[in-house]
């Protein structure tokens, strides 16, 4: 008989530093009551934030981004009554 071989292989992963400054300058969200996801950017996209980008992760998460480059949560930080934070 023979023995199994209990090899674990992992992936080696290394970001490089624009991937790591494209997921710092966005923020993970919470989609609330249900909403659809496209529903919600056509709103935020309606109330002037055109620069904003949801990008779905599933279920209820989704990845909020700049699409000009610039930190999400400075843009979500000016517009705290609209975001309901």
């Amino acid at each position: 008989v023979k023995d199994k071989d209990n090899r674990v292989f992992m992936r080696n992963y290394r970001p490089k530093s624009d991937d790591v400054m494209w997921a710092q300058n966005g923020l993970v969200a919470t989609v609330i009551n249900g909403e659809v996801v496209l529903v919600v950017q056509n709103r935020i996209t309606d109330a002037g934030f055109n620069v904003m980008v949801l990008i779905p992760m599933g279920a209820d998460k989704v990845f909020v981004l700049s699409s000009g480059g610039n930190d999400a949560m400075v843009v979500v930080n000016s517009a705290k009554e609209f975001f309901k934070l």
